[in-house]
């Protein structure tokens, strides 16, 4: 239940529900070591910025969530490249906000 309210000197009762998603996948783990990058591979750091924002009173505004545009963007280099190895990967930081950073 959410005791909660965006506006000074109110209380607004409801429950916004939530709800996630785990994914599990098999992958290749490589060690660390001082021959990164792998040999015939390049390093590149991807970053995506956005508004971002609160799931429950921004969603309507349509802003980009950077998780979501960082995933289409690595599946998309996937799709082309044939596949690619990815050293770490960091988007959002709460299950109820648009993420502006990944």
């Amino acid at each position: 239940i959410n005791a909660d309210s965006e506006e000074e000197e109110s209380i607004c009762m409801g429950c916004a529900g939530g709800h996630e998603n785990v994914l599990s996948l098999p992958v290749a783990v490589m060690e660390d070591g001082p021959d990164l990058p792998l040999p015939g591979f390049e390093a590149h750091r991807l970053r995506v910025c956005s508004h971002g924002g609160h799931s429950g009173i921004d969603i309507h505004i349509g802003y980009a969530s950077a998780a979501k545009v960082l995933n289409r963007l690595l599946l998309h280099g996937f799709e082309e490249m044939g596949g690619f190895a990815l050293a770490h990967y960091e988007a959002g930081n709460a299950p109820n906000a648009i993420p502006s950073h990944a």
